[in-house]
């Protein structure tokens, strides 16, 4: 794998690889608009400061997401759910959370919505646009511990999610009622993440502890194992999964091999693995080690016009903030490092997607 590692320079910004600002589409607010909660990464050699407002004194960006109307954004960060209609350029409060609501991941749904939600706790909102404003509305979840949710691309009313267990609740108001479609994934009693398919319900890849992942093409009505995921066909903990908008074949998750991770394997057993099937068979792509960090389930987001790329973020407040893209095509990682910002969560820049925004947390 070939590795190129940059150093970053500028205030609140990300550098990998790419075109020069000349060349590339940005946000109309250039070089001297956005937000304190997030950065502009972008893909070349010139460096620009995203500038804001100061930052508070404590706060962490772990949802933010593109919704399907261009320039239209949300994000959750510091206890607040905040649109942007621009591009990132600027942002209003949508709703302020509760202390112990926060923080949120957030899923797109079609005609500007979107519902957020927070992993292995209960909070849960759905966010409606009207074409003219945003309104959120809290809402009751089946289970005490959400693992996953997605929304029908077609109908912004029909939603899925994910209990602790793997059993899928199905909504057809918008989150006002629910009912149980198929049968639990697992019946382990710890368990990490469900990924729904963007592009279809029926499709989605549960993780859990030990027994490692499951994958159902009928809503839950069967699972499979993941198979792929250690070399000896031991134990293995899947902790994050994502599929690809471009291509539901594609799936990338981060597991842990459990036999690597004991017998001191040099990557310590973590790695991103890639699967061409949609889920049931997997290989390794990317090893943790060697200038490339992978913790347990890191937010992960999928390229929006290539199924072979993704990105994801690390970052503590001793180390900095490092910002990796993989490409599996060239086999090639982009590293990114600043030393005083700690990033959680990336979102590509539709229009370009040689760039990246970055969630940032306060160090």
């Amino acid at each position: 794998m070939t590795l190129k590692t940059l150093s970053l320079i500028a205030a609140g910004v990300v550098a990998l690889q790419g075109a020069s600002i000349s060349q590339a589409a940005l946000p109309p607010c250039g070089p001297d608009g956005g937000n304190p909660f997030i950065a502009f990464a972008r893909n070349g050699s010139d460096l620009f400061t995203w500038r804001g407002t100061p930052y508070p004194n404590y706060f962490v960006t772990m949802g933010l997401k593109n919704l399907d109307i261009p320039g239209y954004m949300l994000m959750e960060s510091g206890g607040n759910l905040l649109a942007s209609r621009d591009e990132g350029c600027s942002w209003s409060t949508v709703a302020t959370l509760g202390g112990e609501e926060w923080p949120l991941n957030i899923a797109p749904a079609p005609g500007g919505n979107a519902y957020a939600f927070g992993v292995n706790r209960s909070t849960l909102y759905r966010v409606d646009f009207d074409g003219q404003s945003f309104r959120a509305t809290s809402l009751r979840s089946p289970v005490s511990n959400i693992l996953g949710l997605g929304a029908d691309p077609f109908d912004a009313s029909h939603v899925r999610l994910s209990s602790d267990r793997g059993q899928i609740y199905d909504s057809i108001d918008g989150g006002v009622s629910w009912s149980p479609v198929g049968v639990p994934a697992s019946n382990g009693s710890l368990n990490y993440r469900m990924a729904f398919d963007p592009n279809n319900l029926e499709h989605a890849v549960f993780g859990g502890a030990t027994n490692g992942g499951w994958v159902t093409f009928d809503g839950g009505q069967n699972w499979a194992p993941c198979l792929g995921l250690s070399e000896t066909n031991g134990p293995v903990n899947l902790f994050n999964a994502v599929i690809s908008p471009v291509n539901s074949d594609y799936v990338w998750v981060m597991a842990l091999d459990l036999n690597q991770a004991n017998g001191g394997h040099p990557s310590g057993g973590r790695h991103f693995y890639l699967s061409t099937d949609g889920g049931q068979t997997f290989e390794p792509k990317v090893d943790n080690g060697s200038g490339v960090t992978i913790t347990n389930g890191p937010e992960m987001t999928c390229h929006p016009r290539r199924a072979t790329a993704f990105a994801w973020a690390w970052g503590s407040r001793f180390s900095g903030m490092y910002v990796y893209q993989y490409d599996a095509v060239l086999d090639r990682m982009k590293i990114a490092y600043r030393p005083d910002f700690i990033a959680r969560t990336v979102e590509y820049y539709r229009r370009d997607p040689r760039h990246l925004y970055v969630g940032l947390e306060a160090r």
